[in-house]
């Protein structure tokens, strides 16, 4: 220690910082020197301990930071209502002495001023802190500890502060941020395989002496393994040494080839469209068909009649003609749908997620509704009074209006009775992007938002395969 005591004062004696003001009285320049010798000194061995600074023994001022706050000496900069991650209590007393107190005074202006330079707080504010798990949180404070600054989580605002030496405190926080952007890819990563596993499960053939049972591979697991099938990679090499032969649809240990296991790939997809609804006509190789139901028609009349009951509830049009019904049969919205409400069913079991609503549209817009579905890029040219999204309504006569259906040059209206998943819905407000969060401060959101959760009319979605357009009217107000 002596040593690089030594080499500190002697840096010091020859800075211009030992050098004394010609406007200030320094009764006791070897005074000086010193203390900025050990300001030095804790600073190159870190000040985990406290540490006591006598000048002499002929007046003793004990300094307790009287100025800035940002200083940390002898005020406490967080606050009680905060959870403080990492702090050592480092306290750094000072005890000056000198035959005057202006001497006094100009030697804790200029330990404050080093200090002020010497010490910084900054502050990382990022959605992402507002989910983080203990697990997590304790990640972070390893960081404070490792960097030797003060970390405070405040995790409702998602911020945490960092206090310490400048170069420390950039250095923890390039760390923090670091950390932040490799747990969003991870949780990226885990909602592609939540999302995955509705689309492609992997599986093995487990054989035993009595009988044989398909077994899944994990959702992690099966997603690694769509990757490497996607990347058209002969082998894929997992975590213990198991060996995915994409060739042969095989498994086996890689210290014993001959234990092999048959592997399956699942095309949830491909299972759906051979599940399209037995209502529809033929697809053959067509992807969309537009039919047009005969007015004779069993299927035709139960629509109109749905159709003309709700337009007539709001007794703005007690005139109506419907000039005709189309099905739309899109094998790839449906499937997409189909592959949705799979997935919120199983998020919201027991409940009624699936509701038939109404959407009005222009002429113009059919098209690619009937190829696309309902694209939320359209929100906006209507309506968003509760939010970025899709809107659907309750009763035809709302969607009749002209603002969501407009006429065409014939005076002929268009509008689909729609198979939407509400699942779980919340109160929707201007400038929502995506449903608000199930419980406060957590990644799982509301499938949809509504005017009014008790009476619930407008309905809004922020999902586009969330929406099936069903049935497309096309009538006209008398």
């Amino acid at each position: 220690m002596d040593a690089v005591e030594n080499r500190a004062l002697r840096k010091f004696r020859k800075s211009s910082l030992a050098t004394p003001s010609q406007q200030r009285v320094h009764p006791c320049p070897h005074c000086n020197r010193l203390l900025w010798a050990r300001i030095e000194l804790i600073r190159l061995l870190g000040p985990t301990t406290s540490e006591s600074m006598i000048l002499n023994d002929t007046h003793r001022h004990r300094w307790t930071n009287t100025g800035k706050g940002s200083l940390g000496l002898g005020k406490n900069m967080s606050s009680t209502r905060t959870h403080v991650l990492h702090d050592d209590g480092m306290k750094v007393f000072i005890h000056i002495c000198a035959e005057s107190e202006i001497a006094i005074q100009n030697a804790i202006h200029d330990v404050e001023e080093k200090c002020s330079k010497e010490l910084e707080i900054d502050s990382i504010t990022d959605e992402g802190i507002k989910r983080l798990s203990d697990d997590q949180i304790s990640e972070i404070e390893k960081i404070g500890q490792k960097h030797n600054v003060k970390l405070t989580l405040e995790k409702r605002i998602g911020r945490v502060r960092i206090e310490g030496i400048v170069t420390d405190v950039a250095r923890g926080k390039t760390e923090v941020l670091s950390l932040l952007r490799e747990i969003e890819r991870s949780d990226f990563k885990e909602k592609q395989s939540t999302m995955l596993l509705q689309l492609v499960q992997w599986r093995f053939l487990e054989s035993t002496d009595e009988s044989q049972e398909w077994l899944d591979y994990d959702k992690n697991t099966n997603a690694k393994i769509e990757e490497a099938y996607q990347r058209k990679d002969k082998v894929l090499k997992l975590p213990g040494g198991i060996i995915i032969d994409f060739e042969a649809l095989e498994q086996y240990p890689e210290i014993d080839p001959t234990v092999k296991l048959t592997v399956l790939r699942k095309d949830k997809i491909k299972d759906l469209v051979s599940e399209m609804p037995p209502q529809w006509d033929p697809m053959d190789k067509d992807n969309l068909r537009l039919i047009h139901l005969q007015s004779t028609s069993t299927e035709y009349s139960g629509v109109a009649q749905r159709f003309m009951t709700s337009i007539h509830k709001g007794n703005k049009h007690p005139n109506v003609q419907v000039l005709k019904i189309e099905r739309i049969q899109n094998k790839t919205l449906y499937s997409q749908y189909q592959s949705k409400r799979k997935l919120i069913d199983e998020m919201n079991p027991g409940q009624k997620n699936e509701m038939d609503l109404w959407h009005g549209t222009a002429g113009q817009a059919v098209n690619s509704i009937n190829v696309h579905g309902f694209n939320r890029s359209f929100c906006g040219k209507n309506a968003t009074l509760y939010g970025d999204g899709v809107y659907f309504a309750k009763e035809a006569y709302y969607s009749a209006r002209e603002v969501y259906s407009p006429p065409d040059a014939a005076g002929n209206k268009r509008m689909y009775l729609t198979k939407v998943l509400t699942g779980k819905y919340d109160i929707g407000a201007q400038g929502m992007r995506v449903p608000p969060p199930l419980i406060s401060g957590q990644p799982e959101l509301h499938d949809s938002v509504v005017d009014d959760v008790n009476k619930p009319f407008i309905f809004v979605i922020f999902h586009d395969t969330q929406a099936y357009p069903e049935y497309l009217i096309t009538f006209k107000l008398n």
